[in-house]
């Protein structure tokens, strides 16, 4: 897979970095693990962005946060995170990717505008539509993926 640029804006909208397209029917269910590197310009404040899986359903415009499950990422460097468990029917077509928000009414009270740039892996845990057996595929998000996340004043 050849990796991409990509400049992702994230604030009271989220930013999406796709990980896969589905090219067979699957299901995604488990919890996935996150290797992240966070890192920002700005150097008197630690970052905090909130991070989930999305769904883009073929042929739709609208990203949908699987099973509405996101967990906070507040710190610099190399992170790894388990993420919130999720659950979802993929369909050929479908694409999986990260949702990376600046706020979230969960966390009212944190962060603020920053610049963030996040690199890394997420390891998905996915099955064969017709097997519950599990297996991880593990989706590298485009580099460098440069994110502004923002929350409330």
């Amino acid at each position: 897979a050849s990796r991409q640029s990509s400049h992702l804006e994230a604030g009271f909208r989220p930013a999406f970095a796709p990980l896969m397209v589905a090219r067979h029917d699957k299901v995604l269910s488990g919890i996935p693990y996150g290797n992240l590197e966070v890192d920002t310009p700005v150097t008197t404040t630690v970052p905090v962005v909130f991070v989930g899986l999305g769904v883009q359903r073929k042929n739709q415009r609208y990203i949908h946060l699987i099973s509405d499950q996101i967990v906070p990422v507040r710190a610099i460097g190399q992170q790894k995170i388990e993420m919130a468990g999720v659950s979802t029917r993929l369909r050929t077509g479908d694409v999986v990717g990260l949702v990376v928000y600046g706020y979230s009414k969960q966390f009212a009270d944190s962060g603020f505008y920053m610049r963030v740039q996040l690199n890394g892996s997420i390891d998905l845990p996915v099955h064969p539509a017709s097997d519950r057996s599990e297996v991880f595929l593990q989706a590298s998000l485009p580099a460098p993926s440069a994110i502004v996340a923002s929350s409330h004043d």
